[in-house]
């Protein structure tokens, strides 16, 4: 695996995440799918459904019509909803608990236990044949309520605030769902208001979760105004609380920084509390020994993202436009980017090689702390003015001229920033510039010399 150099710091992702390990949520993403997978079963049965008569109700529907292979695909998703019931119950800390939760009480309705219920307790005859889990399939969609946790472990790239809103929205789809998969069972079909299937009770699940209210359908029967009254009480009551928690999100501090490198791009990977310090030593010496690699750094932390912010920034370009004067009053538009400590150590030939394979653009030159341009210097390597500007300050502050020493260190050129330039015409013109400059140079020495001898 390659390693990162120091001018692949702006592809640096950090991400801060718990001390604990997080475990696989295979199973939950297979129990997810399944749950869909069922739905569409229940979507797919009722549009085979047909009532003999006018009256209305869960128990006057006419099963005759359902394909043969429907038994056969019921039972096996029965099966498995009640294996995955049971082991979980099973495996619970606390059983009681587990039975009670929200979740089970849905399962509890939907497995075939509850047909044997029902068929024990009600009175009609029409009952005690009747297909439950058929009648009650519309509670299915009910399993698929708060799946953050799964949501997260089938999006991993997708931020905490992401996932809430995807959250929020997958609930408001099961709630609409639910709803009119209900009040299709009781009130269904009602071909005077075009409300015949599901889907078209999905608008009228819609209006009135949202308080809307056309007028074009009303329930008929008891049990589909109790169902109404109590699916929009609990939107009111349920939503908001998922609008809450969206905030909250919001509100908290962000978690990752940059972006997480892709399936097949190289990559080194950070695990750890590491300080920044370490980590841009760590990207300094990684630069020097590797100064050919193009490769991005994942920093997997759990310390805050606040104490990196500083110096990602700082490895960041700046995306600032300079304006520099050259000869004959030519003004050339080019790019400053500046230098990141990790940068350091790295040659002059390297950085302009790297910049060009990863960012497209050609290094031309560095950018001094009074603005002077030194065009394509091949000897500079990246901080060895900071070097040599230390020893004559320090050897005069050692002989005690405090004065001495300031001039020493304001006197060496600090290269602030390099130059990139967007095309070639414009490294063309800088180095013919360059050249004109040392021509006159050579001149002025030339003539200086003449006048001596």
């Amino acid at each position: 695996m390659a390693a990162p150099t120091p001018t692949t710091a702006a592809a640096t992702a950090i991400v801060a995440t718990p001390a604990a390990a997080v475990g696989p949520y295979a199973g939950a993403v297979a129990v997810l799918a399944r749950t869909l997978a069922w739905c569409g079963v229940w979507l797919w049965a009722t549009t085979f459904l047909k009532r003999p008569g006018e009256e209305k109700g869960l128990l006057f529907w006419s099963f005759s019509e359902l394909p043969k292979c429907y038994s056969f695909v019921e039972a096996a998703f029965a099966w498995m909803v009640s294996w995955d019931f049971c082991g979980g119950l099973l495996a619970a800390a606390k059983p009681l608990s587990f039975l009670l939760s929200f979740h089970s009480l849905v399962d509890l309705a939907t497995l075939p236990l509850s047909s044997y219920f029902f068929r024990f307790f009600a009175r009609d005859p029409a009952a005690h044949n009747y297909p439950w889990l058929l009648g009650l399939g519309w509670l299915r969609f009910l399993r698929l309520l708060r799946t953050e946790t799964v949501l997260a472990c089938c999006f991993p790239t997708l931020s905490r605030v992401s996932l809430r809103v995807v959250s929020i929205g997958v609930s408001w789809l099961m709630i609409v769902l639910t709803f009119a998969g209900g009040i299709f069972i009781l009130e269904a079909p009602r071909p005077a208001a075009n409300y015949n299937s599901v889907f078209d009770f999905c608008f009228y699940a819609v209006v009135s979760v949202m308080t809307v209210g056309y007028g074009d359908f009303a329930p008929e029967t008891p049990a589909g105004r109790g169902l109404a009254i109590c699916v929009i009480v609990s939107a009111f009551v349920y939503l908001p609380g998922e609008i809450q928690r969206l905030l909250e999100a919001l509100r908290e501090p962000r978690s990752s920084y940059g972006g997480a490198p892709g399936a097949e791009e190289d990559y080194l990977c950070v695990l750890g509390p590491i300080a920044p310090q370490q980590l841009a030593a760590f990207c300094f010496q990684v630069g020097r020994a590797f100064p050919g690699s193009s490769a991005a750094l994942l920093v997997l932390s759990p310390l805050p993202l606040s104490s990196y912010l500083a110096a990602c920034q700082g490895a960041r370009p700046k995306g600032r436009e300079d304006y520099m004067q050259y000869e004959r009053g030519s003004s050339y538009t080019i790019y400053r980017m500046e230098f990141a400590a990790c940068v350091r150590g790295a040659p002059f030939a390297e950085l302009a090689r790297a910049l060009f394979v990863n960012y497209e653009v050609y290094l031309i030159g560095l950018v001094s702390m009074s603005n002077r341009v030194a065009l394509n210097p091949a000897q500079y390597t990246v901080g060895a003015e900071l070097l040599h500007a230390r020893a004559p300050a320090a050897a005069a502050a050692d002989a005690g001229n405090p004065a001495a020493a300031a001039a020493a260190a304001a006197d060496q050129q600090t290269y602030a920033g390099i130059v990139l330039a967007p095309n070639l015409e414009v490294v063309a013109r800088l180095a013919s510039a360059k050249e004109i400059g040392t021509r006159r140079r050579h001149k002025r020495q030339f003539g200086m010399h003449s006048q001596q001898s």
